[in-house]
Parts: structure tokens; sequence; C-alpha cells
């Protein structure tokens, strides 16, 4: 497969298009988590609306040990990662 048939393959697009969701949510997390002063060395659970899917809450932890960011949409199949 070329460049240009991996750029234009649905697949590929979708994929990328989900990596920027996800970025952003996480972000939208992480911005909550700052504001809570939820870090590292002081570690917590939060949750906000999601934006992905305009429906669920995602609840989300930050590791005390290294800052680490989780995170769940209540949607099912909406985003969900660790870092």
């Amino acid at each position: 497969m070329s460049a240009t048939d991996k750029e234009n393959d649905p697949r590929v697009e979708a994929a990328i298009a989900n990596l920027h969701k996800v970025a952003a949510i996480m972000e939208d997390c992480r911005k909550d988590a700052n504001s809570k002063s939820i870090k590292k060395g002081n570690g917590g659970n939060g949750s906000i609306p999601c934006t992905v899917c305009d429906g669920g809450t995602v609840r989300y932890s930050v590791a005390s040990v290294n800052g680490h960011l989780w995170g769940k949409c209540s949607t099912k199949g909406c985003v969900a990662w660790m870092q």
C-alpha cells in the first residue's frame, strides 16, 4: 500500500479522527484536574461531560505516583484511554 493509498483509506482517516477526539478530551480532563489540584503527588478522580459523544460523562483518574491520566466515557463505545 502506497502512502497515497494510506492517506485515502477510510479506516486510516477514521483512526486519525478518533485520535484527535481522544487527545481533545484528555486535554479537557487534564485542565479539569489541574483546576482541582489533582496531579502527580496529589492524585485523585474527577469527571466532566463528554464532548465526544455529547451525552456521556468522562470519569478520569490521575495517579499520584507519576501523574498519568486514565479516563473512560460512560457511553458504550466512546473514548477510553490509559497513559
